[in-house]
């Protein structure tokens, strides 16, 4: 069964580097598109879900903005099993005070380049290996200023309120970007940062082969 997997913002297919799924499972990395001029999340999702074929039995794996993504997939080509990393269901679950940038339009006037200036600063006191700090490293470098712009705004005008009827949701205790927010399918990794994907990858790794033993 293919296992379909969307990166978050800033991050591409190497951020699965550490990921492993049982060997019944195809992994198929969906790459970025451009966005279209004022798209909306729901319609980018849409025009991103063409690379899936819906006429087998597939699962999907969304991590962080791509959770977002995988939702608004979920949708349109219900899986056989849909997983949110680090990531949010619905627009309830946004943190208040990026609720509160959006209204004000913040997002349109912060410079891109101080967004991923920071980012890069950060991983100086992050806890990835050195090896997985230049991966991260190269992936924010490698990120495009307009699509993460964009981002930010189809996040912010999201308005999806639709709880997942079925879903895994696997989030850090920790996570400062996305702050933990529990349902009856959250699985918590005690002190998990946003990029546990990376650097608690065993532990995903487990969760991931028990959950997958039942599809």
């Amino acid at each position: 069964m293919k296992a379909y997997l969307i990166s978050g913002l800033g991050a591409d297919a190497r951020i699965f580097v550490n990921t492993k799924l049982p060997q019944q499972f195809q992994p198929v990395y969906i790459n970025w598109i451009a966005p279209e001029k004022d798209e909306s999340l729901v319609a980018y999702a849409k025009r991103l879900s063409a690379v899936i074929d819906p006429n087998e039995p597939f699962i999907l794996i969304g991590l962080s903005f791509g959770g977002m993504i995988a939702v608004e997939i979920a949708k349109l080509h219900p899986p056989a099993a849909l997983f949110l990393i680090s990531s949010i269901p619905c627009i309830q679950h946004l943190p208040r005070l990026y609720k509160v940038a959006g209204k004000f339009g913040f997002h349109r006037i912060i410079p891109i380049g101080l967004f991923i200036n920071a980012s890069l600063v950060k991983r100086l006191f992050t806890t990835e290996t050195r090896s997985d700090k230049k991966l991260l490293k190269e992936m924010i470098r490698d990120s495009d200023p307009a699509f993460i712009r964009w981002a930010f705004h189809a996040v912010l005008t999201w308005n999806n309120t639709d709880i997942p009827g079925t879903y895994i949701h696997i989030h850090g205790s920790d996570d400062l970007l996305l702050p933990l927010v529990k349902n009856k399918t959250t699985i918590v990794v005690r002190k998990g940062g946003h990029l546990m994907i990376v650097n608690r990858a065993a532990e995903i790794n487990r969760i991931l082969e028990e959950q997958l033993a039942a599809c």
